[in-house]
């Protein structure tokens, strides 16, 4: 997992779990984990992109993720801090 930090947001790049340990919880604890960080950095908005054909998209919606903008290949989600 990668954190590009700005002023008000954070991007969540690179997020990858191996194989044999995906569908464990793992990705969920380490948006968990990209959200507290977030907090502590004090950015509104935790924002990344994912290809619309990619599984991932629906463990970013459970987690809290909506579409703020999409395109042919990918949507562009966020997730509001508090």
């Amino acid at each position: 997992m990668r954190l590009a930090v700005g002023d008000d947001e954070c991007y969540l790049r690179d997020l990858q779990v191996s194989a044999q340990y995906q569908n464990q919880g793992i990705g969920a604890q380490a948006i968990t984990e990209s959200v507290r960080l977030a907090r502590e950095y004090g950015v509104k908005q935790l924002r990344l992109r994912v290809f619309k054909i990619s599984p991932d998209y629906h463990l970013y919606t459970r987690c809290g993720f909506t579409i703020a903008s999409e395109d042919d290949r990918f949507f562009n989600m966020i997730q509001n801090i508090t």
